[in-house]
């Protein structure tokens, strides 16, 4: 039986217009943007702004134009020109031309009544009948500087397991920049944990436990983790699961 667990935690670009092109909102752009961007980019998420409706994205489509053109967004730095990763959220030239098309041509609406529905974003989990579910502890962030945080579960499992899919939600999207998740069967993180009176402990770079390895991770806009058909990682026995979850500095909840 397969196992599934989730875990609970301007500038301005101005493009000479070309003759021919007609995209709109309604007609192929709301699209790119829905698969592409708004993952972050809505009420709920880390970006700055919201594009989950056309007058959002008419406001800022300079930056969109340059953004795209210039390959900063959707954030995804590694080429894909000699191998091609999973998971890659990248446009492709032709979405590229199309947006360019659209800002050259004053980013229409089009038909007004063909708007797409947007996607709805929450804290809420997507996946659905979990083996297994965990929830850090209540915890307080005020820094003004990085903190990287471990937080302790323990998986309470007595035989191995496969994870075939998995999901960090976190409590408040816009204060966590990135999660890794560790597993570990030494009790080194659950004593450096006891021996802090806060929830969790502080570590850098890891766990501080040499027999702690990594399982996964999370950055801004990613939902659920799925690894391929047939394939997946071992949850070993007796193993307890540590969040490392990197507050940025200036931060209060």
């Amino acid at each position: 039986m397969k196992n599934i667990f989730y875990l609970t935690l301007a500038s301005f670009f101005f493009i000479t217009n070309v003759k021919g092109q007609n995209e709109t909102w309604t007609d192929g752009v709301a699209c790119i943007i829905y698969s592409h961007c708004t993952s972050c980019h809505n009420s709920n998420g880390i970006a700055p702004f919201s594009l989950t409706s056309y007058s959002n994205a008419f406001l800022h489509r300079y930056s969109i134009a340059s953004s795209v053109t210039n390959k900063l967004m959707p954030p995804f730095p590694p080429k894909q020109e000699k191998q091609k990763y999973a998971h890659a959220n990248t446009l492709n030239a032709s979405e590229i031309q199309q947006l360019q098309n659209w800002v050259s041509n004053s980013a229409p609406l089009g038909n007004a009544g063909n708007v797409p529905v947007p996607p709805v974003y929450n804290t809420n989990y997507q996946l659905i009948n979990a083996d297994l579910v965990k929830q850090i502890p209540n915890f307080t962030v005020n820094t003004t500087t990085d903190l990287y945080r471990c937080f302790v579960l323990p998986a309470n499992n007595n035989t191995q397991q496969m994870i075939q899919s998995l999901e960090v939600v976190p409590g408040d999207r816009s204060i966590v920049h990135h999660v890794l998740v560790f597993q570990d069967t030494s009790a080194i993180p659950l004593n450096l944990d006891l021996a802090d009176p806060l929830p969790g402990y502080s570590a850098f770079g890891g766990t501080s436990s040499p027999s702690s390895t990594l399982i996964s991770g999370y950055t801004p806009g990613q939902r659920v983790f799925n690894f391929a058909p047939g394939f997946g990682t071992k949850l070993l026995p007796n193993a307890y699961i540590i969040l490392q979850i990197h507050y940025p500095g200036g931060i209060s909840n």
